[in-house]
């Protein structure tokens, strides 16, 4: 199904919203989680010698840009989401770009892996071209994103009124 530019508008705005209102909620909530899988499965899959240049797709309030920079990658931060953008600068010393990801304004072939965990369901399949963009990956299209649609519950709590939102906002979700 695809959605109309104004019902995406909505979705996103009231996305936004939510995460706006709950940044510092979400931190407290996140900051300790493991997901050093999710970073170990992004970084196996990158050639050449790292450091390598990521982007933290939907940064939150920076907890995975802060083990990037520990680890020591380059890493840029993507949030929607002012406040969150703001304690992900603070947290991680990371930059940290505010987009919504519905008019994303970034340079084409600029990273060597983008990291999106937890984050995807966000995006509509008709979106979701466009972050294949952004890789500089060769072997990008092996790896299939839509799969990471699903992944919101293995490793972020999610509030079950903005869960059931997306689900009957996008079919098939």
């Amino acid at each position: 199904m695809t959605l109309k530019p104004e019902d995406l508008q909505h979705i996103a705005a009231r996305t936004l919203a939510h995460y706006e209102q709950h940044a510092q909620h979400y931190w407290e909530g996140t900051r300790d989680h493991d997901v050093s899988q999710n970073i170990g499965a992004l970084l196996q899959h990158i050639t050449g010698p790292p450091p390598f240049d990521l982007l933290d797709f939907g940064c939150g309030p920076g907890r995975d840009l802060h083990t990037f920079k520990a680890l020591r990658h380059r890493a840029v931060g993507l949030e929607g989401a002012p406040s969150a953008a703001a304690l992900a600068r603070t947290h991680s010393g990371c930059q940290v770009l505010e987009q919504n990801f519905l008019q994303l304004k970034l340079p084409a072939q600029a990273y060597d892996g983008v990291f999106a965990n937890a984050v995807l369901f966000h995006v509509p399949r008709q979106v979701l071209p466009l972050v294949r963009k952004l890789m500089a990956h060769p072997d990008f299209d092996r790896f299939d994103l839509s799969a990471f649609r699903y992944k919101f519950s293995t490793s972020a709590p999610f509030h079950a009124e903005l869960k059931q939102d997306v689900l009957r906002r996008w079919p098939g979700a």
